[in-house]
C-alpha cells in the first residue's frame, strides 16, 4: 500500500511538471525527458502489479519516431493523468478492502460502549458531588425604585401673538 501511494506521488509530480512546462512554453529539450521519467515509473509500476492488464497493455507510452518536445510532453501528461487516477482508484479499493464489515460494526460498537461509560461515570461523579452539598440560597427582593413627587399637570404654552402691520390710526394714540 505505501509503495502504491508513493508510485502515485511520483507520477503526479511528473504530471505537474510536465503540465507546467507545457503551459509555460519551456519545452525544448524536456521531451526525451519526460518519455524516459514515464517509462521508469511504467516499469516499476508493472513490477508492483504484473498481472494488471491496465498498465501492463494500457498505459504503455508509445511515441512516434518524428515527435517533437511539445507533442511528447502532451502525451505523457495524458498518460501520466491516467495513471494517477487509476492507482488512486487502487488504493482506495485497497484500502476499502482492509476494513471489513465486521471490523468496522465492532469499532462503531466499541465508540458507543466507551460513550456510555463516560456518560455513566459523569452521572455518578456529579450525583455524589451533590449529595453533600446543602446550597441555601437567600436572595433579598430588589428595592423598589423611588417615585417621583405628584407634580401639577402641565400647563399648555400660550401661541405668540402675531405682530399686526403698522397703521395710520395707530400713530393717534400714544
Amino acid at each position: 500500500m505505501k509503495v502504491l501511494n508513493q508510485l502515485m506521488l511520483a507520477f503526479k509530480s511528473l504530471n505537474r511538471s510536465v503540465e507546467k512546462s507545457l503551459h509555460s512554453g519551456i519545452y525544448q529539450g524536456a521531451g526525451d525527458t519526460a518519455v524516459r521519467n514515464y517509462r521508469a515509473l511504467h516499469k516499476r509500476a508493472g513490477e508492483l502489479l504484473p498481472d494488471d492488464f491496465y498498465i501492463s497493455d494500457v498505459l504503455t507510452l508509445e511515441i512516434a519516431a518524428e515527435a517533437n518536445d511539445k507533442q511528447k510532453l502532451s502525451q505523457v501528461s495524458l498518460i501520466a493523468a491516467q495513471m494517477v487516477d487509476y492507482l488512486k482508484s487502487l488504493i482506495a479499493e485497497e484500502t476499502k478492502a482492509t476494513f471489513n464489515n465486521a471490523d468496522f460494526d465492532e469499532i462503531k460498537g466499541f465508540g458507543r460502549d466507551l460513550q456510555d461509560q463516560i456518560l455513566n461515570l459523569t452521572r455518578n461523579t456529579l450525583r455524589r458531588a451533590f449529595d453533600n452539598v446543602d446550597v441555601q440560597v437567600n436572595v433579598p427582593m430588589p428595592p423598589r425604585p423611588p417615585m417621583p413627587p405628584d407634580a401639577p399637570p402641565p400647563v399648555p404654552p400660550v401661541p405668540p401673538v402675531p405682530p399686526h402691520p403698522f397703521r395710520k390710526d395707530d400713530e393717534d394714540v400714544v
